[in-house]
């Protein structure tokens, strides 16, 4: 349901609910336990080792945990960050989030693929789908210390490779209001 709702553009739908649906958001007085302590299951009284009784446990993979990788992924990057255009590969980062999930600085920060340090800087807080993210300004930092500005929303060959092959430690995009 959740994954639908922000992958259909129902983004205010999506972040109505989100805080009742996500255990990290939940109280723990209506959880029954502290959102830290998230388990898929719990052993019930059945089980025939007493051990293992009313103990959680996470699974290591399951449907929920994939479409909640995919819910993050799309919040944090956009719905498709690589893309082909005139044979090139292009990146363009087009955040789905709300202004609450932004700190008092007004930053958010993600790894992108696993190792790429992505921090936006949204110092209003905006709800980053109520406006034009395309207005951006992006800093690249190349494993090798080498720093790359680019004035646009698109990161372009040869940057766009260096990022998916692992050259970029970090991304920093500031949002331009206007």
């Amino acid at each position: 349901y959740m994954l639908e709702l922000i992958k259909n553009g129902l983004y205010e739908e999506f972040y109505e609910d989100f805080k009742n649906v996500i255990v990290a958001f939940m109280d723990p007085e209506v959880y029954g336990r502290s959102p830290l302590e998230n388990s898929s299951f719990i052993a019930s009284s059945a089980n025939p080792d007493e051990k293992i009784h009313a103990t959680g446990f996470v699974a290591r993979l399951s449907g929920a945990s994939a479409e909640f990788l995919s819910m993050w992924r799309i919040m944090l990057a956009g719905l498709k960050p690589f893309k082909f255009i005139n044979g090139k590969l292009i990146l363009s980062f087009e955040p789905i989030l709300p202004g609450w999930l932004f700190d008092e600085e007004g930053k958010v920060s993600f790894n992108f693929l696993g190792k790429v340090k992505v921090t936006y800087l949204n110092p209003k807080r905006f709800d980053t789908f109520k406006f034009d993210v395309s207005k951006q300004r992006i800093s690249l930092i190349t494993t090798t210390g080498e720093k790359i500005e680019i004035a646009s929303n698109l990161i372009e060959e040869p940057y766009a490779k260096l990022v998916r092959d692992g050259k970029i430690e970090s991304i920093e995009i500031t949002f331009l209001y206007e």
